[in-house]
C-alpha cells in the first residue's frame, strides 16, 4: 500500500475501481505520481492472469473441452509468459505513443497531460484483464476473452480520456491511432511464426 493524503488507498481496491471502469480513479492516478509500481502491477497481475487462461485454455486445448495429454510444455511456457512480457512491454510503449498523440496531433485545447499520468491511467485500466484467466473455462473461455477485451478497451479509452483530458470521440481515435502499429507487428509476428 502507498500513502496518499494521511489515507492508504491499496492496490486492490484501485484495481476494483478500474474494474468498475470509475473514471475518478483515472484522475486520482493521474495525479499520483507514488502510484507507478501499483500501475505496473495490475499490468503485470492482469497480464499473467490472461497468459494461465490463455496457457490452459490453448495449450492443453481446455477451450475445446478437450484436455490434451500431450502437452507440449515450451508452447505452454511461450503461452503464460507472452502476455505477461508483451503485456508490460506494450504497456510502456503504447502508452508512450498515446501520450504522443493526445498531446500532439490529436490534442484538445487546453489540455495538458504528463506521460508518467497516461502510463498510471493505462496500467489500471487493464484491470478487467483479472478475470482473463478464466478463459481457460471449457466451452465459454472464448467467450470470456472477448467480453475481457472489449472490457478492457472501454478502460483504455477513458484512461486516456480522463489523463489526456480529451473528448471521449477523440480519446477513441488516440486509442484507435495508437493501436494500429501494435496490430501490424502482431499480425506480422504470427504471419512469420
Amino acid at each position: 500500500m502507498i500513502q496518499h493524503d494521511t489515507e492508504k488507498i491499496s492496490l486492490e481496491a484501485r484495481m476494483l475501481r478500474a474494474v468498475r471502469l470509475e473514471t475518478g480513479l483515472y484522475d486520482e492516478v493521474k495525479a499520483d505520481a507514488t502510484a507507478n509500481i501499483q500501475a505496473f502491477l495490475a499490468v503485470g497481475l492482469s497480464s499473467l492472469a490472461l497468459g494461465i487462461g490463455l496457457a490452459v485454455g490453448v495449450g492443453l486445448e481446455t477451450i475445446s473441452g478437450i484436455l490434451r495429454t500431450d502437452v507440449d510444455w515450451n508452447q505452454l511456457v511461450l503461452l503464460l509468459l507472452g502476455p505477461v512480457v508483451g503485456g508490460i512491454v506494450g504497456w510502456l510503449v503504447w502508452s508512450l505513443l498515446a501520450y504522443w498523440l493526445g498531446t500532439t496531433i490529436l490534442r484538445q485545447e487546453g489540455a495538458s497531460a504528463t506521460y508518467g499520468g497516461v502510463l498510471r491511467a493505462v496500467g489500471f485500466a487493464n484491470s478487467p484483464g483479472l478475470i482473463g484467466f478464466l478463459s481457460l473455462l471449457p466451452y465459454v473461455g472464448i467467450v470470456v476473452l472477448l467480453v475481457v477485451t472489449i472490457w478492457m478497451l472501454i478502460a483504455q479509452v477513458l484512461a486516456l480520456r480522463q489523463a489526456l483530458h480529451l473528448s471521449t470521440s477523440r480519446a477513441v481515435g488516440v486509442w484507435i491511432a495508437s493501436m494500429i502499429p501494435f496490430w501490424v507487428l502482431n499480425l506480422l509476428a504470427f504471419w512469420l511464426a
